[in-house]
């Protein structure tokens, strides 16, 4: 490490020219050499993938972003609170954040080096020209926040492999138990509050009125009203640490399906993107379960016993009425969790259903009118829209039939209170106030039985929502929990595919791509041909890495792509799908979305060699343009040309192109070509295109062809063109026959 640090004696001053996207990518800077400190190099890519677009460090470190990241190297990290001298003697590696007087955030390291007996045990460093820069103590005492970000490394436990399953929430839960500790004891607090008024009526019903105690009156009233103004004090303070703790878990555990979401291994999905949706939104029913009115009834049960005793105390055999009429409600809620399990599971399924069809009509709702299919998804519509109207009354009819249940059974037990408490009282052996508390107690104390019963009532919906959830999260990921990757700077621009094969769920047992091997060297220029259909895309997307073979590998340079960080791989290959897909949001926005932090000049460069600026050059918002859903407002050649800047803006070693120019005009695609021909000869990349459109040959100079999921054909691309019959000019669907005896002759040597 001494050889990278330069000697520096003070923090350089604050510019105003530097913007907080500038601030955040030094931070990311610092945290990537704390990783190589630490013996486990992460690039800052890799650190950015896992942090929000919008993470300036105005609003202080993204954490949990950070966190994401680093444990994909096998690290940690945790925000502490440390003192300026705790942090001179501190041992391990942290980042802080600094805040200049002109409002300048900056990122500082904190290492320890050897201890010498006049050195200082810690030093502080800045990031200076992509080296480690040593700092003074003295200029950064007066700027110090009080918290460093400590970054360590992961023990061997928590390295273990762990499915996630049905822990996504638990592990959440489990934190914020300190802060349901809090609400159990305000629980505590409130529940003996609410014998006040009970006792204050038999006080008052047996001691004050028959003996005319107006001074013993006014002194209990009094009493009572401060009990209450503090009944309603704990109350709120209940509520809050409940909402406190139900925001926190609400975030976390979102931040964390999201996470997952993005990381889902593609060939993984769970079917149309309204049934995803749908069922992400289930998290919904189970926040709910664990709001506030559920947990303060939950809390509240074992509360019962307290009432029920005092029942005993006041009323003797009157308080069995509750600890009887209270297990009859729960039983009551109980034996309806049968027919609700099956009735919440069909609604679950009709909902997706509903909601897959919705997500795809809106999104197809062009196509619908073009092809006059407004009936057939009216009649599906309104099949499912009656099935799930069915499925969700059954599950409304089962729960409240649980909760008028329980509500009979609470008016049940205040009359038998009564007829029992009026012979107690003609026997002498209870008075006025007893009864009248013995009435209080006892509804106070099957309020949580009757809350309880419609709980499970609404239990099973927040059931099936969390089963499918944690179904979802236990889906594989791009990287596996226990995955733990070297950070490679150079990934090399060749590709081995090694008896690659891949097939699509829902097309099992067809596979896309039968076992294929391929070698692509650095600085080759491929293109892949075939009829539809033949797997041409599939292989590409292999390539890519949005894809994972089932069988075999995809090697980058040598190096399994699986185990390359995907943050670094989508910097290092460039890909342009076959029909590109943008967001809502401006033109520029669009453009830098796979890299946020890019520089203006970068984003215009990409756009001039991708053809944007041909037609943005024309409009009077500019780059400012906004698009609307799916990049609604530009034709499919322009969608085209963005999609070609997002993958130039990266300024990869590898492109990948499938018929990136399939919508252009010959035009655009010829001026388009002539500027990729420069690039590519100019940085020596290695390309690989899927095409059907000959003028796109013009880049390359090797022909793959593929059909049924296999390569025939592999080899210079005037050779193979000259094998394929009547060329592929004239007739691009290739002839089983003719291709096979041209693969047989070229493997024997025999000239065509």
């Amino acid at each position: 490490m001494a050889s990278s640090i330069k000697e520096q004696n003070s923090i350089p001053p604050a510019s105003a020219s530097e913007s907080a996207n500038t601030a955040a990518l030094q931070f990311v800077e610092i945290v990537s050499e704390a990783t190589r400190l630490l013996g486990r190099p992460l690039s800052p890519q890799a650190i950015l993938s896992s942090l929000c677009s919008d993470a300036t460090l105005e609003k202080g470190i993204d954490v949990a972003g950070v966190n994401d990241s680093l444990e994909k190297g096998g690290l940690t990290c945790d925000q502490q609170p440390l003192t300026f001298d705790q942090a001179k003697q501190y041992s391990g590696v942290a980042v802080c954040l600094l805040t200049l007087s002109g409002g300048k955030k900056v990122s500082v390291l904190l290492a320890s080096g050897q201890q010498q007996a006049t050195e200082q045990l810690t030093q502080a460093f800045l990031v200076k020209d992509g080296k480690l820069a040593s700092i003074a103590w003295e200029s950064i005492e007066k700027f110090w926040q009080g918290q460093v970000l400590q970054i360590g490394v992961k023990s061997l436990a928590k390295n273990e492999k762990e499915a996630v399953g049905k822990k996504w929430l638990r592990q959440v839960l489990w934190k914020e138990l300190p802060s349901y500790g809090y609400v159990w004891m305000a629980a505590l607090v409130i529940n003996i509050f609410a014998l006040v008024l009970p006792l204050f009526n038999l006080a008052v019903y047996d001691r004050v009125a028959p003996n005319g105690a107006i001074n013993t009156l006014w002194t209990l009233a009094i009493g009572v009203f401060i009990i209450l103004i503090f009944d309603f004090v704990m109350k709120e303070i209940r509520s809050y640490l409940v909402d406190t703790a139900a925001r926190r878990v609400d975030v976390k555990v979102s931040r964390q399906i999201y996470e997952h979401l993005l990381g889902l291994k593609m060939e993984h999905r769970m079917g149309a993107a309204g049934s995803i949706a749908d069922v992400l939104r289930g998290f919904s029913s189970v926040q709910e379960f664990f709001s506030s009115a559920t947990l303060i009834v939950l809390i509240d049960l074992p509360f019962v016993v307290l009432f029920i005793t005092l029942m005993f105390v006041i009323g003797g055999p009157l308080g069995l009425v509750p600890l009887v009429a209270g297990p009859l409600a729960l039983l009551v809620g109980l034996l309806l969790q049968g027919p609700l399990s099956r009735a919440s599971k069909q609604a679950a399924v009709n909902g997706q259903d509903r909601q897959g069809t919705l997500v795809e009509t809106i999104t197809n709702l062009e196509m619908v009118r073009a092809v006059g299919a407004e009936r057939v998804m009216r009649g599906r519509w309104q099949d499912q829209v009656h099935a799930s109207a069915i499925s969700g009354m059954k599950v409304r009819m089962y729960g409240q039939l649980a909760s008028h249940s329980a509500a009979l059974l609470q008016q049940i037990s205040s009359v038998s209170l009564i007829i029992g408490g009026v012979y107690l009282i003609s026997s002498g052996d209870m008075t006025m106030g007893a009864l009248i508390a013995v009435n209080m107690l006892g509804g106070r104390a099957m309020q949580p039985f009757t809350q309880t019963a419609g709980l499970l009532s609404r239990s099973y919906h927040a059931r099936v929502a969390f089963d499918q959830i944690s179904e979802f999260m236990d889906r594989p990921q791009l990287r596996s929990q226990d995955a733990s990757f070297l950070s490679r700077k150079d990934l090399g621009k060749s590709f081995q595919i090694k008896a690659a094969d891949f097939h699509y769920p829902a097309e099992q047992p067809v596979p896309a791509l039968q076992p294929s091997s391929l070698d692509i060297k650095e600085g080759e220029r491929v293109a892949i041909i075939g009829k539809i259909g033949s797997g041409k895309s599939t292989l590409l997307k292999l390539l890519a890495g949005i894809y994972s073979p089932q069988n075999g590998s995809v090697q980058i340079g040598g190096v399994d792509s699986r185990q390359i960080l995907p943050a670094e791989l989508r910097a290092h290959v460039g890909y342009v799908g076959q029909d590109p897909m943008l967001f809502s949001g401006s033109l520029k926005e669009n453009i830098c979305i796979g890299q946020p932090e890019a520089s203006d000049q970068a984003i215009l460069h990409a756009s001039r060699m991708a053809g944007v600026e041909q037609f943005v050059s024309q409009h009077p918002d500019g780059y400012q343009r906004v698009l609307g859903e799916r990049g609604a407002g530009l034709s499919n050649g322009q969608k085209q040309a963005v999609a070609i800047a997002q993958a130039l803006l990266h300024q990869p070693n590898i492109l990948l192109l499938d018929e990136p120019t399939s919508a252009m005009d010959p035009t655009t695609e010829r001026q388009l070509l002539h500027r990729l021909r420069d690039l590519i000869q100019q940085k020596n990349l290695t390309v690989v295109l899927v095409t059907h459109t000959p003028a796109l040959l013009e880049l390359v100079d090797r022909l793959v062809v593929m059909e049924h999921g296999r390569i025939l054909l592999d080899g210079e691309k005037s050779e193979v063109l000259a094998r394929l019959k009547g060329g592929i000019q004239e007739q691009p669907i290739v002839d089983d026959k003719i291709v096979a005896q041209s693969q047989a002759k070229i493997q024997s040597g025999v000239a065509p």
